[in-house]
């Protein structure tokens, strides 16, 4: 690798890490449930050797809230925590951290397959800066972990596939995916298929040799395999599929509806408004919504909290780039290169799991695509800068180059002008802004109270209890108090300690505070109960300045 080469790779991490590390623990402008509960449980399992519900190391799933989370991303926070404690920035940190692997991985894997240095430093610098790789590693959430489990792997694959240890590296990273995220359990595997059956020649080949090693690597197919199996015969491993698969309930019921509805014969309406072909249908707009230029370059996805409304995941400028680099893999998968038809087969197949989910632009289901965009924009516009040159001259070429970086640094520039500014303050309530400040007031006045009531409005406030106190894990397990329990697909908990969390809906109705006794209560705005004595003493705004949170008190409630 030449040195100005290597030089211009430093800047780009550096350039990486400043996006992904300042201020971690700031921005997003406040942690949400998944990330306390990631965190929460990692803080469990330091102490105590056993997650929040007593399990002890779990390893395929941990239970959260019902929705069996896998965990990865937990296990790795806790050397983070045991050093700078339980606070945003350690159990964001890694993230962090997975997201700068994954720039590195996406040059070599780029230089792999493009053959030019500088073309692969354009791919890292896009990974670096975009915002399908920027936003996701500074919170916690677990495609993170899987992108750079699945870019590492393919990068060591095709740069060393000629050598056993390539080979056994790879599905070292490939095994570590079936625990990072729910989607690299369908995805991972089909990668892997596609891996032996276009690259089974090496392996015959050293099967015939008998060559050291080779039976190794039949073994680690074999540990991912029957890891993989285990994990997808679980009840809990496969909880998660029951909230987020196209055709549920509410699916069925519109077909039933549409039977009804239709005006064709009954048995021509059950062949057109049926689970197949509802199904099919769904699959097929949700699939190819996921290559459409306005999911990628322009609009984003419906999810606020992993995507900016209005801002696509890919620079606009890029979109040209994007589309030429698509059909350079054809045109190199024509000529039958091996590593271009694997790059096909991943960029085909990546939208699958995501496209038979109820979601139609999923930005995290859909980051299996990672670090293909990228790399075919890259591509592409190397394609047509080298045109440029050849053809119209290098002062042509050059001024092309000019056009185009002064294209992306103002797209870059809107980009996290916005995300720093107009997303923190206009979105911060998808984030569940607000329990870090109730819980430093509610914190001050604890033991001079009897009750505390939280409404449960926006989302689990007894995992926010836990992670800002933090709660003595043990103590938490064995209160005598804690109120717990399944229902509808999902455990709540309704009181523990003094904590009582109720409803938003019930509070006028079932909060009471007793005779003599001193309350607090965080509810909603303008939701106060009914019993006379409470006194809105003070209250908690999102950025943008309207309430999220008032705060109640009845009784002589002492602060410390």
């Amino acid at each position: 690798m030449k040195k100005i080469n290597l030089a211009l790779l430093g800047l780009v991490l550096v350039i990486a890490a400043l996006l992904r590390f300042l201020p971690l623990g700031d921005f997003p402008p406040a942690v949400n449930w998944d990330e306390v509960s990631h965190g929460y449980n990692a803080y469990s399992i330091l102490l105590t050797g056993r997650d929040e519900w007593g399990q002890p190391f779990p390893i395929f799933n941990f239970r959260a809230y019902g929705d069996y989370p896998l965990p990865l991303s937990m296990y790795l926070m806790i050397p983070f925590i045991f050093i700078g404690g339980l606070t945003e920035a350690m159990i964001r940190l890694p993230h962090g951290l997975a997201g700068l692997v994954t720039v590195v991985a996406v040059f070599f894997l780029a230089r792999e397959l493009l053959k030019n240095e500088r073309a692969a430093l354009l791919a890292a610098l896009l990974a670096a800066v975009g915002p399908w790789y920027v936003f996701p590693s500074r919170f916690v959430t677990q495609p993170n972990l899987s992108v750079a489990l699945t870019v590492l792997a393919m990068a060591v694959f095709l740069s060393f596939r000629k050598r056993m240890w390539g080979w056994g590296l790879a599905l070292f990273f490939l095994i570590l995916s079936l625990f990072s995220y729910h989607t690299a359990r369908v995805f991972s595997p089909l990668l892997l298929g596609v891996m032996l059956w276009l690259y089974r020649g090496e392996w015959l080949e050293w099967m015939r040799k008998k060559k050291k090693g080779f039976w190794l690597l039949v073994g680690m197919v074999g540990v991912f395999l029957g890891l993989w199996l285990a994990a997808v015969v679980s009840p809990v491993g496969r909880a998660r599929s029951q909230w987020v698969f196209l055709v549920d309930q509410g699916a069925v019921n519109q077909i039933i509806a549409a039977r009804e509805e239709s005006e064709l014969p009954a048995i021509v309406a059950r062949i057109v408004y049926n689970r197949p072909v509802y199904f099919v249908s769904h699959f097929v707009q949700n699939y190819l919504g996921y290559f459409s230029p306005g999911f990628l370059f322009f609009e984003g996805g419906t999810n606020y909290q992993f995507s900016v409304p209005g801002k696509g995941l890919l620079y606009p400028i890029n979109l040209i780039g994007f589309y030429f680099g698509l059909v350079v893999v054809f045109l190199r998968v024509g000529r039958g290169e091996r590593s271009w038809r694997l790059v096909l087969f991943w960029l085909l197949l990546s939208p699958v799991v995501a496209s038979a989910t109820k979601e139609s632009h999923a930005v995290l289901r859909a980051s299996t695509m990672l670090p293909l965009p990228e790399i075919l924009s890259a591509c592409g516009w190397w394609w047509i800068i080298d045109f440029v040159f050849r053809k119209k001259g290098k002062w042509v070429g050059f001024g092309l180059i000019g056009v185009y970086a002064l294209g992306l640094t103002i797209n870059v520039y809107d980009y996290y002008s916005v995300l720093g500014t107009k997303y923190a303050k206009e979105y911060d309530w998808s984030w569940q802004y607000g329990y870090k400040q109730v819980l430093s007031l509610v914190r001050s006045e604890y033991e001079g109270v009897d009750r505390v009531f939280i409404t449960k409005k926006y989302g689990e406030p007894h995992e926010f209890v836990l992670f800002f106190w933090p709660w003595n894990p043990e103590a938490f397990r064995n209160d005598l108090s804690l109120v717990r329990y399944w229902r509808d697909g999902w455990y709540w908990v309704d009181g523990f300690g003094k904590f009582r969390f109720i409803n938003d809906w019930e509070i006028k109705d079932k909060v009471v505070c007793g005779g003599g006794e001193r309350c607090m209560l965080v509810s909603s705005p303008g939701n106060y109960p009914e019993q006379d004595g409470w006194n809105v003493s003070e209250g908690v705004n999102y950025l943008s300045g309207k309430s999220a949170f008032e705060i109640l008190r009845r009784g002589d409630v002492k602060k410390d």
